[in-house]
């Protein structure tokens, strides 16, 4: 580090891979083996006439001295900010990858990007876009919108692929690009600046016509994965304005789905943009003498005793019960998703309107092979070669929404070589799957088994996880159900046991069902959600002690609802029924050209919604011009954006979730995983209420999770007249 002060360099982040075809590199005058992706990196980095340093974790580091290693991971701040470049390595190139790399840098490059389409086009024919000779067929409505979204979906696509090769789902690019000065992304020979993708996003609204619905894409298919890149650059913008105050809360549950060799880096792989918790006295130990259990374990104890707080409880999840969710593979770019469709097949555009050609998916089972400037088309199923699509003699098929090209059928896998290029192929295990074969839960295995109740399971994300109650992106917290009480707690022999003092508060009676939206896209209201009507039923059933009065006073948070905005939920309950079902994506494009399709769209509810929205509203209207005019814009463009707001946040809240009711008539939100006779706690330096389940053995709890109970999230409970008499310690195993 001392010889990094004096001289600038530069630092390398990107993926190892596996060794693969790797090279031996002179190091110091010594043969020095690189694995295969930090070689192609090398040769990419390496300038023709003039020395470049760079500082390469593979390389500068001892990868066989865990002491080394874990003394280095703690400099890994200082390298990354003092770097006067950080290089993103994504890998090689491929056709596609350098067409994104292109429009990324089309801002200012557009002539060069229009040729090399023009190179695309000579190599792969009618996957990049109809030939003249077809462009005859293309006469109908829905042929045009194909046309135009064929063309976009050539050039984003690679930009989505981009954004989705391996780099993107590390732990460690949190810390190293989020620290660094300068970012640069680098793809084979081509290179752009991070800004760029900033950019290019900002034009994605002018050229892609997502079906929009207040606000909100109705189809996951349309989104851009640049989830990562909007978060890094969030955390890059605050440390530039320094702003950083970042949980470490924060940091470890939202990217608990980034990947990593080796667990114990979900803990590791933040502390150099964390360096609140270095001081606690936390560093990394890769030693064989602990296991990664016990490191989660002594981690979230050294948490509590030196903040005081049980916020680390707050990240708890069930996941042993959880199997994990089968998610479809998704090919982003034209060139993979050619090879599970004929490209020339018969299509129909509706009654009356003469067949053209078109892409239509094939069989399950077949394949799509180019070789050279021809194809011909591979059975898995038989093992067979045929030089003509199955779909040939077949009747023209429907014409289907380009998104929906980039689901692959059953059997297809993605994934990546050393050098980052995306490599599809089909699993022949798939046409004949063993009916025995069963999904393990996840993160399944002796180690984290032994994981007690109280200790987050790190690496051991579902798809059933709720979101978070607490706020930790916020100065001032959101809930203070223990006041500002700090934790207090016994030192117990058995480091699985944490003894934490509270008191018990009240017991759930009744519960109802959990609900889990099958996507991220909220409903446009609580129509046809049985779930979210049967809670209503459930809260507002008569009980004969009900602590509410009748009257919703109670604190609810620093967020809660204004009385203003209450009629954007009632409007939610849609107990009119105004709202219509989100329309089928597959069924819009043959109608009307695409962009009239979504104002239709957009139209038909927005407009009943306002007229219902207004209905609701009970201020007083102005009759001057002006402020009328103002009215009615806000009534068309900012209402519908407000209210789309709450059906997120609503579906954030309450997905994953379940409502209970107490004996003592409180209502509350709990985790999926809650049952009768949970017992409500308020612990000592909890921000929220935390659920125990007593275990068979007596006298000893398991955490359940956090809960919301409604009337004591602001500290009302310490004031209960049995609170101080009913306290105790709780030993949670």
């Amino acid at each position: 580090m001392r010889t990094f002060q004096y001289h600038p360099f530069e630092a390398l982040s990107y993926t190892w891979g596996a060794p693969g075809d790797g090279h031996d590199i002179t190091l110091n005058g010594t043969p020095f083996w690189v694995w295969e992706n930090a070689e192609a990196a090398l040769r990419r980095l390496r300038l023709p006439s003039k020395e470049r340093i760079i500082w390469i974790d593979a390389i500068c580091i001892n990868q066989q001295d865990n002491a080394e290693k874990e003394r280095q991971l703690l400099l890994m701040q200082q390298i990354y900010q003092q770097a006067q470049q950080v290089c993103v390595w994504l890998g090689e190139l491929t056709d596609g990858a350098s067409l994104g790399m292109r429009k990324l840098n089309s801002s200012f490059l557009k002539i060069r990007l229009g040729y090399y389409m023009g190179d695309l086009a000579k190599k792969h024919g009618e996957v990049v876009g109809p030939t003249l000779a077809q462009l005859k067929h293309y006469a109908s409505a829905a042929g045009s919108v194909e046309i135009s979204h064929n063309s976009m979906e050539v050039e984003w696509g690679e930009v989505r692929e981009l954004l989705s090769r391996p780099w993107w789902s590390r732990v460690w690019i949190m810390q190293e690009a989020v620290l660094a000065q300068k970012l640069i992304l680098m793809c084979g020979p081509e290179i752009a600046h991070w800004e760029s993708i900033q950019n290019t996003i900002k034009r994605l609204p002018d050229d892609a016509n997502a079906i929009e619905m207040f606000g909100i894409n109705i189809n996951p298919l349309d989104s851009v994965l640049d989830d990562m890149y909007r978060t890094i650059n969030r955390f890059r913008e605050k440390r530039a304005a320094n702003q950083w105050d970042v949980s470490i809360y924060e940091l470890m549950y939202d990217f608990r789905r980034l990947e990593c060799g080796n667990p114990r880096d979900r803990i590791y792989g933040f502390l150099g943009i964390a360096p609140s918790v270095v001081q606690l006295g936390i560093s990394p130990n890769y030693g064989k003498s602990i296991t990664t259990a016990q490191i989660y374990t002594n981690f979230a104890r050294m948490l509590i005793r030196s903040t005081g707080c049980l916020e680390i409880l707050n990240c708890r999840r069930e996941w042993k019960a959880v199997a994990p969710l089968i998610q479809p593979v998704l090919a982003y770019s034209v060139f993979e998703q050619a090879k599970y469709h004929d490209i020339s097949a018969p299509l129909s555009d509706g009654p009356g309107i003469a067949p053209r050609k078109g892409w239509s998916r094939l069989p399950p089972g077949w394949e799509r092979v180019k070789t050279g400037n021809s194809c011909y088309y591979y059975d898995w199923n038989t093992r067979t070669t045929h030089p003509v699509s199955p779909l040939q003699s077949q009747p023209p098929a429907p014409v289907k929404y380009v998104a929906t090209r980039r689901v692959c059928p059953r059997g297809w896998k993605r994934s990546h070589d050393n050098v980052g290029r995306v490599q599809l192929t089909f699993d022949t295990s798939a046409i004949n799957p063993d009916p025995g074969l069963k999904r393990k839960p996840v993160a399944a295995g002796e180690e984290f088994d032994r994981l007690p109740s109280w200790v987050p399971n790190w690496a051991g994300k579902t798809h059933r996880d709720p979101e978070p109650l607490l706020d930790w992106s916020q100065t001032l917290p959101r809930y203070w159900a223990s006041g500002r009480t700090q934790a207090q707690f016994l030192n117990e022999d058995d480091p699985q046991i944490l003894a934490v003092h509270g008191f018990i508060f009240d017991e759930i009676a009744q519960v109802g069902l959990p609900w889990h939206p099958e996507n991220d896209i909220p409903p446009v209201s609580r129509k046809n959600n049985d779930i979210l009507k049967q809670w209503e039923q459930l809260a507002l059933a008569e009980y004969p002690k009900c602590p509410y009065g009748g009257i919703e006073a109670d604190y609810a948070s620093a967020g809660a609802v204004p009385p203003s905005h209450e009629r954007y939920l009632e409007c939610w309950y849609d107990r009119i029924g105004w709202a219509n079902d989100l329309p089928s994506v597959g069924d819009l494009l043959p109608k009307s050209l695409w962009k009239n399709a979504t104002i239709t769209v957009n139209a038909k509810s927005d407009s009943v919604f306002s007229s219902h929205i207004t209905d609701l509203d009970t201020s007083e209207v102005s009759l001057n011009p002006f402020k009328l005019a103002k009215t009615i814009v806000k009534q068309v463009v900012e209402e519908p954006k407000i209210y789309g707001q709450y059906l997120k946040r609503i579906q954030r809240v309450c997905a994953h979730r379940m409502l209970f009711v107490t004996r003592r008539g409180y209502m509350g939100l709990a985790p999926w995983n809650a049952r009768v006779g949970d017992l409500v706690t308020v612990l000592d330096g909890g921000k929220t209420p935390f659920l125990l389940r007593l275990l068979p053995a007596g006298a000893i709890y398991s955490l359940v999770g956090e809960s919301y109970v409604h009337g004591i999230m602001g500290g009302e409970a310490l004031n209960w007249e049995q609170a101080a008499a009913s306290s105790r310690y709780f030993q949670l195993a």
